[in-house]
């Protein structure tokens, strides 16, 4: 008798999974599910959508699950579709700085003005600013509009 191998277990699938933490400048939801949608869309795409939610609830923080569930009541989270979920985390738990900010913040930046002594964290602060900036896209129209509003001292 031949038995089909069904995947990776639950346990094994989780153990991959760190914990989310809401942090409105440095991680958003979409970032952190960017990092295991490969797990829950591919790994796990045979397992029912209540256990999904479940599993991805599991991995949220107690104030995050607390927000969410505040904001889906007086549903329960298994009665919305994984979908469904990944749509509200993202609306609840997103980007709160905009791609403005950021370029304004990467135009304005200085080691000393972010209290910091080391040349290397310094670079990779400017990487930082830069990526969440978007300013690889950014148009000549868009870099003229933000460096006049950068330097504008009034």
């Amino acid at each position: 008798m031949v038995t089909a191998h069904a995947g990776p277990s639950i346990d094994a699938l989780e153990s991959r999974i760190v914990e989310f933490q809401y942090d409105e400048e440095d991680c958003w939801f979409e970032q952190w599910y960017s990092r295991y949608k490969y797990v829950f869309e591919n790994e796990a795409k045979d397992m029912d959508d209540d256990k999904k939610v479940l599993m991805l609830m599991r991995h949220v923080s107690l104030k995050v699950s607390s927000v969410y569930e505040d904001h889906i009541s007086p549903s329960s989270i298994t009665e919305k579709k994984f979908d469904e979920t990944i749509l509200i985390l993202t609306k609840l738990f997103g980007r709160r700085v905009s791609e403005f900010e950021w370029r304004l913040k990467f135009l304005k930046l200085s080691m000393t003005g972010e209290g910091i002594h080391d040349v290397k964290q310094y670079a990779s602060q400017v990487n930082n600013c830069y990526q969440k900036g978007a300013l690889k896209g950014i148009t000549e129209e868009q870099l003229k509009v933000t460096v006049f509003l950068a330097g504008l001292d009034a």
